[in-house]
C-alpha cells in the first residue's frame, strides 16, 4: 500500500509509513537490481503476490511475485519477467 506523505503527518499511526517505506524499498531493488534470473524450484509456500497501487491512475496496479528458492528470497516482475533479490525489510515483513 502506498500513502502519500501529506497523510502521514496526520496519520493516526504508523502502520502506513512502514507499508509505504516497503513500497519503495520493492521499487528500488527493480531500479538498482540487477536481473537475478527466475528461480527454479520454488516454494509455494512462500509465493505471494503483491499488488501495488498506481498513485496517479485509480484502479491501476503493479504486480509482483514474491517468492523463495533454495534459501533465497526473490521479488520478480511479473510485466517484464525481472527478477531480483528480495531486500531484506521486505523478506522480514513477507516471512518473519
Amino acid at each position: 500500500i502506498y500513502v502519500d506523505e501529506e497523510y502521514l503527518s496526520s496519520a493516526p499511526s504508523d502502520d502506513y509509513k512502514g507499508e509505504t517505506s516497503l513500497c519503495k524499498s520493492i521499487s528500488k531493488a527493480f531500479k538498482e537490481g540487477k536481473d537475478v534470473g527466475h528461480p527454479s524450484n520454488t516454494n509455494s509456500d512462500e509465493t505471494y503476490n503483491i499488488r501495488l497501487f498506481s498513485e496517479d491512475y485509480a484502479g491501476l496496479y503493479y504486480n509482483v511475485v514474491f517468492t523463495s528458492a533454495m534459501g533465497r528470497y526473490y521479488l520478480i516482475d511479473r510485466a517484464t519477467g525481472k527478477a531480483v533479490y528480495a531486500p531484506d525489510d521486505v523478506v522480514v515483513r513477507m516471512v518473519g
